[in-house]
């Protein structure tokens, strides 16, 4: 029974040994467990409270940061600091169905790596400040070691709820590819046949990350893996190939590219001659051949060296190569990556390379897509996604999220300026982008920098995930103090479910500022002292949804009486709301 029955914990601090008594249980009597009714399932501790806290509606929003953006009022891109489990529970709703890759990279589980530790309830925050997995502060982050008992079950207690919350927002075509090591891709592979299923399984792709010997004594681990997940398996994905632009030219709308190779002649089984005759020489065709391949965009035609043969050369598809389960890169690319922009490499821990990223981001052969990374790291998704659409003019935009982790104050990270990852990723978003705007000026190298948060309302009591059907109570100064109006205006685009990449104008009316969200689908004004006059022309623009805040009017019979005003001067039923 020894050592199978035992287990370690921590008490005080200290590590301990306890009796696992299930597994007592199974040895000393197998009919105390085996009269119940079993099912093959993945389970571990706490799975059913990971399960409540998904669905744990939340009040948090998120603050625009212009000082911290790039062209904030052009981008397409969001990067989203904050804890990625909430910020996927704000995103929800407004982005359901509407992303079309995912890729992340979590932290492997290697006892020695951080991983997110969530509070489902008080009474297991306090064990594990008495166990020593959170520190004073109570950091959000700790250290995973496998003694403390629950190796395994920390990292699915983090990655399950952020999977399944992913899920809701894959598009009907959407593909997620997750990155793994060994420690967890047993796991891994069975936590996402429950939530996506199994039939939804794609494949893995083994990607060899180096090929380096060492003086282990066990197998050089040289690859990982990228779990492939797609919602509908009738959709095909792509391979992205490394082709000369100057090669590609569009036929019927699909890109194609010049290969330099010949068509041959089918010899069967004879020996090919040399020459001329190997090749399908135009002048030995027959007239209606001959004015097939002429009058064909997918063939040309080009003189043989010094003779006066023609020989047909085909156009090849550019896209219609198959993902192949089986992927590498030169051995330190990630790292070659980084300092081709001015990094030191003991800035980031294993960086991905941008050559398997780009891959990834290309497998859905669409440039419009909507990418989303929920564990953002050293920023590698962004710098692919922009060097993607500068090679082959996509308009692909992001979603970027990354925990504010905090680096070492002795590392060289901390010494060189980056005190956050964070702060580490958009630098390298804007040395990146710096470079790709010079070879491509039409890229979107920006991005809205915004930051979770509790809601900007006092004392709100309504998930956020409901204000589009009830309207905000009143409170008499129901603003924050230190809350911006923009900040106001991205809770209620929130609460209506209008991406935030969303053009947003502001103009005046009668000395007062108002904000326009997608032309006249939403407009918002947050100053005081709104007169009658000021809510006739703003009524006159019809907008769907008008949101002004309580204390920009007197009294409950002056908003009556404004909601009348709207009434008789809006072209459209606008919905009127007060926050």
């Amino acid at each position: 029974m020894f050592p199978d029955c035992v287990t370690e914990t921590k008490e005080n601090g200290k590590t301990t040994y306890a009796i696992d008594f299930d597994k007592l249980k199974d040895f000393l009597s197998p009919e105390i467990v085996g009269d119940k009714i079993q099912r093959y399932e993945l389970t571990w501790p706490d799975k059913n409270k990971t399960r409540v806290s998904i669905n744990k509606p939340t009040t948090n929003t998120l603050r625009p940061i212009k000082e911290k953006s790039i062209d904030f009022d052009k981008t397409k891109n969001l990067y989203i600091e904050g804890d990625n489990l909430e910020v996927l529970k704000v995103l929800r709703d407004t982005y359901f169905g509407k992303i079309d890759v995912i890729y992340i990279d979590p932290p492997y589980n290697t006892g020695n790596d951080f991983i997110f530790k969530d509070k489902f309830t008080k009474d297991s925050t306090e064990a594990d400040i008495e166990s020593g997995n959170i520190d004073e502060e109570g950091n959000t982050l700790v250290a995973n070691k496998a003694e403390n008992g629950r190796y395994h079950t920390n990292w699915l207690n983090m990655i399950y709820p952020r999977l399944f919350l992913a899920k809701d927002l894959l598009s009907e075509t959407g593909v997620i590819f997750i990155s793994i090591d060994d420690h967890e891709y047993a796991n891994l592979k069975k936590v996402c046949d429950e939530i996506f299923g199994e039939e939804k399984f794609v494949n893995t792709i083994i990607w060899q990350r180096h090929t380096g010997g060492g003086l282990t004594k066990k197998i050089i681990t040289g690859h990982d893996y990228v779990l492939v997940y797609r919602q509908n398996q009738s959709v095909m994905l792509y391979s992205k190939q490394d082709i000369n632009k100057d090669k590609i030219k569009m036929i019927n709308g699909a890109p194609y590219y010049f290969d330099g190779h010949p068509l041959k002649k089918e010899f069967g089984n004879k020996r090919i001659p040399s020459g001329l005759d190997r090749y399908l020489v135009f002048e030995d065709l027959s007239n209606e051949q001959q004015k097939m391949y002429k009058n064909s965009e997918y063939f040309e035609i080009r003189e043989y060296k010094d003779t006066k043969k023609h020989i047909i050369y085909p156009y090849r598809r550019a896209d219609v190569k198959k993902m192949y389960s089986i992927t590498g890169c030169e051995s330190g690319e990630g790292i070659e990556d980084i300092i081709k922009l001015g990094f030191d490499k003991s800035d980031f821990d294993f960086p991905k390379p941008v050559s398997l990223i780009k891959k990834i981001l290309f497998s859905n052969n669409n440039k419009n897509a909507l990418i989303l990374d929920f564990f953002s790291g050293s920023g590698t998704t962004a710098q692919a996604l922009m060097d993607l659409n500068k090679e082959d003019t996509g308009n692909r935009s992001y979603i970027l999220v990354q925990y504010p982790e905090k680096t070492k104050s002795d590392s060289k990270a901390y010494q060189n300026g980056f005190h956050t990852i964070c702060d580490i990723g958009i630098e390298r978003i804007k040395r990146a982008g710096e470079i790709i705007k010079k070879e491509n000026p039409n890229v979107d190298t920006g991005f809205k920098y915004l930051k979770i948060d509790t809601s900007n309302i006092k004392k709100i009591t309504t998930p956020a995930n409901e204000l589009v059907q009830t309207q905000l109570e009143n409170f008499t100064n129901s603003i924050k103090p230190n809350r911006s109006n923009l900040d106001l205006v991205f809770e209620v685009m929130l609460s209506k479910k209008i991406p935030l990449d969303t053009k947003i104008e502001t103009t005046n009316i009668l000395d007062k500022t108002i904000y326009k969200v997608n032309g006249d689908f939403l407009i918002c004004c947050f100053d005081n002292n709104l007169s009658k006059e000021f809510i006739k022309e703003v009524a006159k623009l019809s907008p769907i949804y008008l949101v002004f805040k309580e204390s920009s009017f007197e009294s409950d019979e002056a908003i009556k009486n404004i909601e009348q005003l709207i009434k008789s001067f809006s072209k459209t039923e606008t919905k009127f709301e007060i926050i």
